[in-house]
């Protein structure tokens, strides 16, 4: 009975390992993923315009223009974005769009985008978005100037797979606008999902007009701690009824994004650890319960000609035997019980090779070795005692 709790704690405890070096190796890969952003020195703060005060579109453009300027005003400031959402947690939208020459195909993608972004002309600098094809926003892409956008590579291979998006023409309402650039896939669901498509547009043009919140994400020529209490003011200066909240370091926002699989992986680790010393004391246990038992046969072995090594191999054979039956029964567990982890896992498979590989051999060297201590206590044992008492 004592030799099949042992077995089975081994078992478990395999399970628990395998599980946790999943979510750790899967933490790991997701340290390595591009968000899309460079967070480095910016820091975010949300604004918010009450519609009873700002009623018309032409208001709140007044406000995040005299805002705009007051931001890149301020000491220490590189650059000053202003956005209706912040990456990587933001929800999709997902409307429809009608694409100039997209033939919707059966099976195919139809004609519509997760997410729509609002910006000023200097959000992409100040989030340090790549640009990969034609421009950025201009100061001369106003409220009177033609409608133009910027789609990200997820969109540009959607609709326009192995073409350029660029001059392209999409309608939201009833406005024609014009694909002026192609920026880097940047991170909105989480970051460990793909990213979808994104299109931007220009926050005082009149498809984006009229945005009541706003993100500011001021990138700082150092330290950005610093700007948060100037920030506050240039938004005061304005409107003394407007507050600003949600400040974070980009730093953060990214690591708050990441809170989730963290702490997945944290809770295996413990339970594992936790598995990991019930199944060792429990072998050792059970190995030197047996050599107490048998100390007296181990010495009269000894007596009778067997060799200290003898001995020792006749113990560990136990050892042996129990951490190969909890490992060959935690492995058909872990199998089977690792594949309902398949949601949490971020670019492994529930039956990585490297994990099934390395998590058992750790474990049956840690078995082998509660092992191994009471077994060489066995070789110690005084044959003239043992002859004495027999």
């Amino acid at each position: 009975f004592r030799r099949v709790l042992v077995s089975g704690e081994l078992a478990l405890a395999l399970v628990l390992l395998i599980g946790c070096g999943l979510m750790v190796r899967a933490f790991w890969k997701l340290q390595a993923v591009d968000p899309g952003v460079d967070p480095r020195n910016v820091i975010t703060m949300r604004v918010t315009l009450p519609r009873g005060s700002y009623p018309k579109p032409e208001n709140t453009d007044r406000f995040w223009t005299q805002l705009e300027e007051k931001l890149n005003r301020m000491p220490g400031v590189e650059t000053a974005g202003l956005a209706t959402g912040l990456p990587p947690i933001r929800p999709a939208i997902m409307n429809d769009v009608t694409i100039e020459g997209f033939v919707v195909k059966p099976g195919g993608p139809i004609q519509n985008v997760d997410y729509w972004q609002i910006v000023n002309k200097d959000y992409f600098k100040a989030m340090g978005v790549r640009l990969l094809a034609g421009r950025f926003f201009e100061a001369g892409d106003g409220p009177k100037s033609s409608e133009v956008a910027i789609v990200n590579r997820a969109m540009e291979q959607t609709f326009w797979p192995g073409q350029s998006a660029i001059g392209r023409r999409l309608k939201t309402d009833q406005t024609w606008i014009t694909i002026v650039g192609v920026v880097d896939d940047v991170k909105n669901a989480g970051v460990e999902k793909p990213a979808g498509t994104e299109l931007y547009l220009p926050l005082l043009q009149p498809t984006g007009s009229g945005s009541r919140t706003v993100y500011m994400t001021l990138r700082a020529k150092g330290n950005p701690t610093p700007l948060i209490g100037e920030a506050r003011r240039a938004v005061q200066e304005i409107d003394s009824a407007i507050p600003v909240a949600n400040v974070q370091l980009m730093d953060d926002v990214l690591a708050d994004a990441e809170a989730r699989p963290r702490f997945l992986a944290l809770l295996m680790t413990v339970f594992s650890g936790v598995a990991l010393t019930i199944a060792t004391v429990g072998i050792y246990g059970v190995i030197s319960y047996s050599v107490a038992r048998r100390s007296k046969e181990f010495g009269l072995r000894m007596a009778l000609g067997a060799k200290r090594s003898d001995v020792l191999g006749l113990v560990m054979k136990q050892g042996v035997m129990l951490t190969v039956i909890g490992i060959t029964a935690g492995l058909g567990l872990a199998f089977g019980l690792t594949r309902l982890m398949a949601t949490l896992l971020y670019a492994i498979k529930p039956t990585d090779p490297p994990t099934f590989t390395v998590v058992p051999l750790m474990l049956a060297a840690v078995a082998l070795l509660a092992s191994y201590i009471p077994a060489r206590r066995a070789t110690t044992v005084d044959p003239m005692q043992s002859l004495r008492y027999e």
